[in-house]
């Protein structure tokens, strides 16, 4: 079991997914809603004016997904078509069960193909991570700000 024995080799991805959560930025929106950055070397400016930082790259690079590519001729044979794909390692899904316990933190932002890989995993039994799991909703398409009360789920 994750986090049990000591010298366990199964506590490894649990070890990690702690030495890697101290620095997860958080933010108190000017609503109350604290959310959290899991991932992304971006910061994020909310339309309040909030800023919620960027992760560090260790943090960033620690969490991304593991990407799974399938390459395809195009029809006119001049470039490849890639059907992407990709995998949650084990350390991201300790890290946003990990996360999604937290008192301090309302909102978890993650990347949405986090997001759907979350809401379509039937292997999760963990309702605490859906319920605060979510990608950004950008107020324009032309601008970089975000709404800090609407959340893609």
């Amino acid at each position: 079991m994750i986090g049990s024995g000591k010298g366990n080799r199964a506590r490894e991805p649990w070890d990690e997914v702690m030495r890697e959560m101290p620095d997860m930025p958080v933010v108190k929106l000017k609503n109350g809603l604290r959310v959290g950055n899991h991932s992304s070397a971006h910061a994020f400016t909310f339309d309040d004016g909030s800023v919620l930082p960027a992760c560090t790259g260790g943090r960033a690079r620690a969490y991304k997904l593991v990407p799974v590519e399938r390459f395809w001729p195009s029809p006119c044979g001049r470039w490849k078509d890639v059907d992407l794909d990709f995998e949650l390692p084990a350390k991201v899904i300790l890290s946003l069960i990990a996360t999604a316990a937290r008192d301090d933190v309302d909102v978890i932002l993650v990347a949405l193909p986090v997001l759907i890989l979350v809401r379509e995993a039937d292997w999760l039994d963990d309702d605490c991570v859906r319920e605060k799991v979510r990608a950004i909703r950008k107020v324009s398409r032309v601008g970089d700000v975000i709404f800090s009360d609407k959340f893609c789920i």
